[in-house]
């Protein structure tokens, strides 16, 4: 983890949505703090960021959803969700298939803002128990109701070994240590006022 000399994490990756709301709030605030803030955005998608004014920090224009969801695992250490809309669950979502597809081990952090993301641990509870999602699911999540409380829980997390991953190699590696990205950003977790 690498944090700025203003103490604030040296790179926060946000998804379009975050050009708009609370989450623009919260990319301006890390930027202001010296952070780099990386908006991964696709194409199709650009004149609809616009509209909610100028960029924060770096822009990577990508051709897909796909490529973006590809591109936020690359660059990001953990994955924080704030309460949001569709774009928002379908990140949360394709994170955690991805996770449970051995595609990264990345942390799905939410922040549980007046227990906004109940619902939807109550449906991943569900389907657990009528085993249409293995236990191990529910381990990919942590959630808190305050932003301190979730990064607290995120920096003390040991992740355990999970045999019910699948044991798929998605390596993009051609053998030379070259593979498709070799971008990433290190991300301190500390939350600083």
């Amino acid at each position: 983890m690498n944090p700025t000399r203003t103490g604030a994490p040296s790179c926060i990756v946000f998804p379009p949505e975050a050009s708009r709301g609370l989450s623009r709030l919260v990319s301006e605030a890390f930027f202001t703090r010296g952070s780099q803030v990386l908006g991964i955005i696709p194409k199709a998608m650009k004149p609809l960021v616009c509209m909610s004014g100028p960029p924060i920090g770096e822009e990577l224009v990508v051709s897909s959803m796909q490529e973006r969801i590809s591109e936020m695992i690359n660059h990001a250490d953990a994955f924080i969700f704030l309460p949001g809309d569709l774009l928002t669950f379908e990140a949360l979502i394709t994170f955690a298939s991805w996770a449970h597809l051995n595609i990264h081990k990345k942390l799905i952090g939410l922040i549980n803002v007046n227990n906004f993301y109940d619902g939807s641990l109550t449906f991943i509870n569900h389907a657990i128990k009528n085993h249409f999602v293995p236990y191990s699911v529910k381990k990919l999540f942590i959630s808190a109701s305050t932003a301190n409380e979730l990064l607290g829980l995120l920096q003390a997390y040991t992740p355990e070994p999970n045999p019910k991953t699948f044991p798929l190699n998605w390596s993009t590696d051609d053998g030379s240590g070259n593979s498709s990205s070799n971008k990433k950003c290190e991300l301190d977790l500390t939350l600083y006022r």
